[in-house]
């Protein structure tokens, strides 16, 4: 059976060499999903702990990504580029929620295609840091930002690639950011914008075929009533 974190990583690869963007540049989700002809739905939603849904018309052959816009900036795009990983493997809908990103190989491949699309392991090996990593917490920060994701993403990379032997002891370091490096961590997200026609029927269609709950859906379009 292929590793689901491989297939990720290797996808994510595909995909930058496919757009013309290098492994030390940073990149834009938006933009990538743009030129994969994916449609993306921004909308504050109000369960907070859900970051995004993937939905696939099989019929139309079409994608469209849903992205809480509720959540912050550097989480909104983690989930537009985890998502973007669903829509190169998967032909279902899935709705994600926050706690359970690492729970099948499904979310484990497209957390691994999010992790190396949006930073990937050959810049983290070629980033010089201030100190040795695990040292000083804002070389962490600041890689962080200058690829545009969490310091939590920024720290199971370095991990993952051998850097520092423990992610979670970097993350509970987070309230020693400098204050200025924090507050760009936690700057707010991209506004809502418009359901088009096409997202209300694939949410509907997902209840139809009991792939999305009467609730979940109601959540997902923003209203108070069943469908």
């Amino acid at each position: 059976m292929p590793n689901p974190v491989s297939e990720g990583l290797q996808e994510a690869r595909r995909v930058r060499a496919k757009l013309g963007v290098d492994s030390l540049q940073a990149i834009d989700p938006g933009v990538v999903a743009r030129r994969l002809g994916l449609q993306v739905v921004r909308r504050r939603l109000r369960a907070a702990p859900l970051s995004g849904i993937h939905m696939y018309d099989e019929e139309l052959g079409k994608h469209l990504i849903l992205v809480n816009s509720g959540q912050p900036a550097l989480r909104q795009r983690f989930t537009l580029a985890h998502e973007i990983g669903h829509a190169r493997f998967d032909r279902e809908t899935i709705v994600e929620d926050v706690e359970n990103l690492e729970s099948t190989p499904q979310e484990k491949r497209a957390n691994a295609f999010a992790s190396e699309l949006l930073l990937p392991e050959a810049a983290v090996k070629r980033w010089q840091p201030h100190a040795p990593w695990g040292t000083d917490i804002d070389d962490v920060a600041r890689l962080a930002l200058a690829f545009g994701v969490s310091l939590q993403v920024a720290a199971w990379k370095l991990h993952n690639v051998k850097l520092v032997p423990d992610a979670r002891a970097l993350i509970d370091r987070s309230v020693e950011v400098d204050l200025k490096l924090r507050s760009r961590l936690r700057e707010p997200g991209d506004n809502e914008t418009e359901y088009p026609t096409e997202y209300v029927e694939l949410v509907k269609d997902g209840v139809a075929r009991e792939l999305i709950s009467r609730g979940r859906a109601a959540e997902l379009l923003a209203q108070d009533e069943d469908l």
